[in-house]
């Protein structure tokens, strides 16, 4: 008579299986979620490296005069100068704890978030900026960067 049904190695075989093909998947769900939690972070990286540059290219661009001294020591707050049409303009960049501050005719306002390290040299109108940035959520990720840009002739 013909017996139907699994044997205990049938059963056991079955278990190991499904355990391998579920450890798999679960080391992939956490590498997936690791490489996630990176990309996030490099774009919170990148996102302020591009909100600090986009202000400072502006008012720098702009600039006819500036308190960094050429050549000099860096400074680590900085003021720069212009006068168009609507009159004289100041603006003055400072980091107040990780925050870049752009006070531009005595209005303060936030450009970016989470930099530390901000240092502005100059040789004749060209101005440096270094500065470093990290990401809010993974402290280990992080951007230094230094930009070159040219101030207005006088």
């Amino acid at each position: 008579r013909s017996q139907s049904g699994v044997t205990i190695v049938e059963l056991l075989s079955g278990i190991a299986l499904s355990a391998l093909i579920g450890g798999i998947m679960v080391s992939s769900m956490f590498e997936l979620t690791k490489a996630s939690e990176l990309g996030q972070a490099q774009q919170a990286v990148t996102v302020q490296i591009r909100a600090a540059t986009l202000w400072l290219e502006r008012d720098i661009a702009r600039a006819s005069s500036s308190n960094v001294p050429d050549p000099g020591s860096p400074l680590t707050t900085a003021q720069f100068d212009w006068t168009d049409e609507v009159g004289p303009h100041s603006c003055v960049y400072a980091l107040t704890g990780t925050d870049l501050i752009r006070t531009c005719d005595s209005v303060p306002i936030s450009v970016a978030k989470h930099l530390t390290g901000l240092q502005f040299t100059r040789s004749g109108q060209l101005v440096t900026v270094g500065f470093t940035a990290t990401s809010p959520d993974l402290a280990t990720k992080s951007e230094s960067v230094s930009i070159n840009l040219a101030m207005r002739s006088s």
